[in-house]
């Protein structure tokens, strides 16, 4: 919970630090605040096209929610933006 509360903050000086950005669906994720880390990721995903951080993170959360076709189109995406 700690890490949320300082993503957070760290966004609040600097709405646009990617660092922040990204990593802030994961704290939430890993918090169990699923409903947050989606829309924090989907955001995310919006600002930074290019991270693969956002879709690997939506990609797990349609997993588990057994949405298959939402997992495999996150996950290619992941793999277009880094093979390895």
């Amino acid at each position: 919970m700690r890490a949320v509360q300082a993503f957070r903050e760290a966004l609040t000086l600097d709405p646009h630090l990617r660092l922040g950005r990204l990593n802030l669906p994961i704290a939430l994720f890993y918090a169990s605040r699923i409903d947050e880390a989606l829309r924090e990721a989907t955001a995310a995903r919006r600002m930074y096209p290019d991270a693969p951080h956002p879709p690997y993170l939506i990609g797990l959360i349609a997993r588990s929610r057994n949405n298959v076709a939402q997992a495999t189109e996150a996950i290619e995406r992941v793999l277009q933006l880094d093979p390895d």
